[in-house]
């Protein structure tokens, strides 16, 4: 008898790992997913556009690197998309914008309308 586990049992030996074959070890490997869905029994209110696009914009004024958005980068949300329109000085000026805005709350999309400067 190998003992241990409850009652002498060595208990359950399945595994939540990924793995391509059915039995590793001699033991089956089975995938579950332990996530609970949560539902709040309330309607959260939803943030305007305009206040989620007039909160980025005075965020990004206060941001010594991206102070000057290129030429003419304009910043829209609709439907909770934030929609960037213009030219950017550099690609790490385009990646710094998109960073923010997926950080921005009360966008959960971004159309990307730019182009950059060569």
């Amino acid at each position: 008898s190998q003992g241990g586990g409850v009652n002498g049992e060595l208990g359950s030996r399945t595994a939540t790992m990924t793995s391509a074959e059915p039995q590793v070890n001699g033991f089956e490997v089975v995938r579950r997913s332990v996530r609970a869905r949560l539902v709040p029994a309330f309607a959260a209110p939803r943030t305007p556009d305009w206040v989620t696009e007039s909160r980025f914009r005075s965020r990004m004024a206060r941001q010594p690197v991206v102070r000057n958005l290129g030429s003419g980068v304009t910043v829209m949300v609709k439907d909770r998309r934030a929609i960037l329109s213009g030219t950017f000085s550099s690609e790490a000026e385009r990646a710094a914008i998109k960073r923010q805005l997926r950080l921005e709350p009360g966008v959960y999309g971004i159309v990307d309308q730019t182009s950059v400067l060569n």
